[in-house]
């Protein structure tokens, strides 16, 4: 399912910054959380109240080899 509604990038510029250069590098490039080598993955998410979507990058992490 493909979540509906007006994009919203997030207020810091780190994340907009981000989010714009993974996705514009099917992500290749700007794939790891800043400053470490904590690999990332962009999740799409739709407010509750606005219906406004927002993309954040959160770390993809295994333990006991689950993510």
């Amino acid at each position: 399912m493909t979540l509906q509604g007006e994009y919203v990038p997030s207020k810091a510029q780190w994340v907009r910054d981000q989010v714009e250069k993974f996705e514009a590098t099917d992500g290749r490039e700007a794939n790891t959380l800043p400053g470490t080598d904590y690999p990332i993955v962009v999740i799409t998410s739709r407010g509750a109240k606005s219906g406004n979507l927002r993309k954040n990058p959160v770390m993809r992490v295994e333990r006991d080899g689950i993510y």
